[in-house]
């Protein structure tokens, strides 16, 4: 095992899932990801649903027009009156915290809501791991 971490050519597009092990374990920021679909009937309620997303918050937009910012409880959004017949893009904005660009790294279990001095030196070592650590960041997989 290695407790080095290597980090190649970065890639242009992301599957459903973390974005940390499609190259970007350090990303801290805004994060767009777009798609297009199509739509038959745009009279029939439409709800974009992203579950509970790896990211402080986020924002569902429907052909350009942005909804609500999504910051706790349902992460969804009605885009029934922002859709047309034909082509429309969806675009999921998600703000993405710094715990995975300032660390630690080498503590087991990389979901922190607090940090101190202790996780980032090897003092307790049942915390401590040499390899690399990050939390989740993205949109879960349903």
């Amino acid at each position: 095992v290695s407790d080095t971490l290597t980090i190649g050519k970065r890639p242009d597009e992301f599957a459903v899932g973390s974005i940390v092990p499609q190259g970007h374990p350090f990303f801290a920021g805004r994060l767009i990801l777009e798609c297009d679909f199509d739509v038959a009937d745009p009279d029939i309620p439409l709800r974009a649903i992203i579950g509970a997303p790896d990211a402080a918050c986020a924002r569902i937009s429907a052909n350009s027009v942005p909804g609500e910012l999504l910051a706790w409880g349902s992460f969804e959004d009605d885009i029934t009156h922002r859709i047309v017949r034909g082509k429309n893009q969806l675009k999921l904005e998600l703000w993405i915290g710094l715990g995975n660009l300032l660390g630690p790294h080498h503590v087991s279990g990389a979901v922190r809501y607090s940090v101190g001095p202790d996780d980032f030196i090897p003092s307790r070592p049942s915390k401590w791991n040499r390899n690399y650590s990050f939390a989740p960041a993205g949109i879960r997989k349903l």
